[in-house]
């Protein structure tokens, strides 16, 4: 066999062992994708309408249910699941229930459900957590119409604070969510004609006639301090809040 000869055979057997490790090659990776795919979620596209109702926007607070209702097009509520991450959830007459179990951190939502028997990933969303936030005081009283009002401190007559019903809690700002901080109880501080300080304190949230005459007998111009006012928020927490200046006239 010439040189020539024996080149173009070792060639050709070369080029053949090529092939046939390509193959297996492509054989061995087609197998692991295949794999790999059984234990992958599978993503919708954008054919499903995914609704979150979140009674209080896109925040989550910390300490309390927070319901949460989600609707899908073409879905039955009842096949409708969802996982939560840094909360827990509970299944409730209108959606779910989530209670986040961290402040300051954010709370992963995915909806999915099952369909043509595999479980589908429907849409992701993030709520981020907050402290429920810090309550002041403010003084109840009837106006000549009927309505009820909050003086929050400053100056006010006597005829408005005689009309005074009761002390409370309520949060100030645009939060789109009440929130009940029931006033446990507070002390009236104030002095009287000598100069001496007087305290009197009262269990529950009511302003009595009893502290509605201290108030009375004082001179215009005079301060009262509501202190130690102790609340309880919805998260269970007991708060003692700032003082609160009442001024006469």
């Amino acid at each position: 066999m010439t040189n020539n000869n024996y080149f173009r055979k070792w060639r050709t057997m070369y080029f053949i062992s090529l092939i046939f490790i390509g193959l297996h090659a492509s054989v061995t990776i087609y197998a692991a994708n295949n794999k790999t795919n059984k234990t992958e979620e599978i993503i919708a596209n954008n054919d499903f309408c995914v609704t979150f109702s979140l009674s209080m926007m896109n925040t989550l607070y910390f300490g309390i249910d927070n319901p949460l209702n989600i609707s899908v097009a073409g879905i039955k509520p009842e096949n409708i699941e969802i996982s939560v991450t840094n909360a827990t959830q509970t299944r409730s007459t209108t959606g779910w229930n989530i209670r986040p179990t961290k402040p300051g951190t954010e709370v992963e939502i995915t909806v999915s459900s099952l369909i043509d028997g595999k479980n589908v990933v429907l849409e992701r969303k993030l709520f981020r957590v907050q402290r429920i936030p810090f309550p002041l005081l403010s003084i109840e009283y009837t106006d000549e119409q009927g309505n009820k009002k909050l003086f929050k401190g400053g100056v006010i007559s006597k005829d408005l604070l005689n009309r005074a019903t009761n002390v409370v809690a309520t949060c100030d700002g645009d939060l789109n969510v009440e929130f009940e901080f029931p006033v446990l109880s507070f002390a009236l501080t104030y002095y009287d004609s000598e100069g001496n300080e007087r305290v009197e304190s009262v269990k529950g949230s009511g302003l009595t006639q009893r502290e509605l005459n201290i108030i009375n007998v004082l001179a215009n111009g005079k301060t009262v301090y509501i202190i130690n006012a102790m609340v309880k928020g919805p998260d269970g927490i007991i708060r003692r809040l700032p003082p609160f200046d009442i001024k006469t006239k």
